[in-house]
Protein backbone atom coordinates (compact mmCIF):
# COMPACT_ATOMS: atom_id res chain seq x y z
CA UNK A 1 0.00 0.00 0.00
CA UNK A 2 2.68 2.21 -0.33
CA UNK A 3 1.28 3.91 -3.12
CA UNK A 4 -2.51 4.58 -1.39
CA UNK A 5 -1.51 8.32 -0.34
CA UNK A 6 -0.69 9.40 -3.75
CA UNK A 7 -3.64 7.53 -5.18
CA UNK A 8 -5.66 9.34 -2.31
CA UNK A 9 -4.40 12.97 -2.86
CA UNK A 10 -5.15 12.34 -6.62
CA UNK A 11 -8.45 11.20 -6.08
CA UNK A 12 -8.75 14.32 -4.07
CA UNK A 13 -7.51 16.54 -6.98
CA UNK A 14 -9.87 14.88 -9.02
CA UNK A 15 -13.27 16.32 -6.64
CA UNK A 16 -11.41 19.61 -6.36
CA UNK A 17 -13.42 22.59 -7.43
CA UNK A 18 -10.63 24.90 -8.24
CA UNK A 19 -13.26 28.37 -7.50
CA UNK A 20 -13.55 27.17 -3.91
CA UNK A 21 -9.68 26.57 -3.86
CA UNK A 22 -9.66 30.10 -4.54
CA UNK A 23 -12.07 31.36 -1.99
CA UNK A 24 -10.36 29.25 0.77
CA UNK A 25 -6.83 30.55 -0.04
CA UNK A 26 -8.23 33.81 0.24
CA UNK A 27 -9.45 32.71 3.94
CA UNK A 28 -6.31 31.66 4.56
CA UNK A 29 -3.69 34.06 3.25
CA UNK A 30 -0.79 32.56 5.60
CA UNK A 31 -0.93 28.67 3.79
CA UNK A 32 0.33 28.57 0.37
CA UNK A 33 -2.14 27.97 -2.18
CA UNK A 34 -0.58 24.88 -3.62
CA UNK A 35 -1.48 23.13 0.02
CA UNK A 36 -5.17 23.85 -0.71
CA UNK A 37 -6.68 21.49 -2.50
CA UNK A 38 -10.35 23.28 -2.16
CA UNK A 39 -13.24 19.91 -2.29
CA UNK A 40 -15.84 20.93 -0.91
CA UNK A 41 -17.64 19.66 2.44
CA UNK A 42 -20.50 17.40 0.74
CA UNK A 43 -18.12 16.07 -1.44
CA UNK A 44 -15.28 15.26 0.81
CA UNK A 45 -17.62 13.72 3.29
CA UNK A 46 -18.99 11.22 0.41
CA UNK A 47 -15.62 10.06 -0.71
CA UNK A 48 -14.46 9.60 3.40
CA UNK A 49 -17.71 7.41 3.34
CA UNK A 50 -16.88 5.43 0.29
CA UNK A 51 -13.09 5.09 1.20
CA UNK A 52 -13.92 3.77 4.62
CA UNK A 53 -16.58 0.98 3.21
CA UNK A 54 -13.77 0.03 0.02
CA UNK A 55 -10.48 0.21 0.92
CA UNK A 56 -9.82 0.80 4.81
CA UNK A 57 -6.29 -0.89 4.13
CA UNK A 58 -5.35 2.64 2.24
CA UNK A 59 -6.43 4.99 4.98
CA UNK A 60 -4.27 3.26 7.37
CA UNK A 61 -1.44 3.52 4.82
CA UNK A 62 -2.24 7.32 4.92
CA UNK A 63 -2.21 8.03 8.35
CA UNK A 64 0.70 6.36 8.58
CA UNK A 65 2.49 8.73 5.55
CA UNK A 66 1.09 11.39 7.67
CA UNK A 67 2.43 10.43 11.06
CA UNK A 68 5.59 10.15 9.61
CA UNK A 69 5.69 13.52 7.39
CA UNK A 70 4.69 15.39 10.54
CA UNK A 71 6.63 13.85 13.36
CA UNK A 72 9.32 15.91 14.59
Amino acid sequence: MPDAPIRIKRELEAIADPAYRAFQAKLVPTVDTERILGVRTPAIRAYAKRLVRERADDIRAHQAALRDTTAL
